[in-house]
């Protein structure tokens, strides 16, 4: 044979490697995700049953809060005299937030109003001190952070975390009312007592005087007379009949000292009341839970379900074509 009859082989010819071949093949990860098909189910499953056992197990934990104001006006009846306060509306508000966070007042509250009972869970064993320690580290005062600057003009909130959102919205009411009252008892003792000092001041200088003008029979007033500087006294000046009437007003304003006095410090009536604060949400008992989040925990153990599901399915089928391999080799 020459070497012209002799074909030479031909070269061939650089063979194209396609994506399907060395990159991603939508097909073959497919068909492992059908041969696979039991173990993404059994692991769904079971990432569904882990979330929801979480999800019910847990106890629901609630947020009962009540918002304020500062008080709009400061309401005082009649008889008592203008600037017989020193505390101002912003004042009054500041010593009210005080007081609702104060250790002392809520535990006050707290024993008042037996708490405990309401509070306490049969599965745990605990002690009055102890519940009303955790229940104080629960409650917050919080306003929007974007009003830290703006505190009288943006509400207040008192806030509870709990999971009894029925008594934590009773502890939380009777926290802000118990403190308006004793701020309002606080305030109004010792100006109450200095207006009454005084009233009976005047009522026992007027009965002096009167005793006077009926010792020495000066019935009618002597206002003709009068002289100034001349250091005249008050019973020669106005006379039985003026003192009788002067006397008589003031026992009116005593009286109605009285009056004022009971329907300040008296919870029946709230329109003579210093207004310590403006109350703009009241305390409801929470319906809706903040954790846990049934439905986005759920959702996030169906979608881990998957992703870990898809990945168990890869490496099982890795090592079964790894095992197969092994075996391959080993009959050659």
């Amino acid at each position: 044979m020459t070497d012209k009859e002799t074909t030479s082989p031909q070269k061939s010819e650089p063979q194209y490697t396609s994506n399907q071949e060395n990159g991603f093949n939508f097909t073959e990860c497919l068909e492992v995700l059908i041969r696979k098909k039991n173990l993404v189910f059994l692991t769904l499953i079971f990432s569904i049953l882990m979330t929801s056992s979480y999800v019910f197990l847990t106890p629901q934990v609630y947020v009962a809060r009540v918002g304020f104001l500062p008080p709009k006006t400061t309401v005082l009846p009649k008889a008592f005299p203008e600037g017989i306060l020193k505390e101002t509306r912003e004042s009054l508000y500041k010593v009210f937030l005080e007081r609702l966070l104060s250790f002392n007042h809520q535990e006050a509250v707290f024993k008042k109003g037996n708490f405990f009972k309401k509070f306490k869970s049969p599965k745990v064993n605990e002690t009055p001190q102890s519940m009303i320690l955790d229940l104080n580290s629960k409650i917050k005062v919080k306003q929007d952070i974007m009003a830290i600057d703006k505190l009288f003009s943006k509400p207040v909130y008192l806030e509870m975390v709990g999971s009894q959102p029925e008594a934590m919205a009773e502890f939380l009411d009777s926290i802000y009312q118990t403190a308006i009252i004793n701020i309002r008892t606080e305030i109004l003792t010792p100006a109450i007592e200095r207006l009454e000092k005084d009233l009976k001041n005047q009522i026992d200088h007027l009965n002096n005087q009167l005793a006077l003008t009926k010792k020495f029979n000066v019935i009618e007033n002597n206002f003709q007379h009068a002289r100034a500087g001349a250091g005249q006294p008050k019973w020669f000046l106005l006379g039985e009949k003026v003192l009788e009437e002067e006397l008589r007003s003031e026992k009116l304003k005593a009286d109605e000292l009285s009056r004022a006095i009971k329907s300040v410090t008296s919870d029946s009536s709230s329109q003579f009341k210093i207004h310590v604060v403006t109350v703009t949400q009241p305390s409801i008992p929470p319906t809706t839970p903040i954790k846990p989040r049934k439905f986005l925990i759920i959702s996030i153990g169906v979608f881990m379900g998957l992703f870990l599901g898809i990945i168990f399915a890869f490496i099982s089928d890795a090592a079964d074509n790894l095992r197969r391999k092994k075996e391959s080799s080993a009959l050659r």
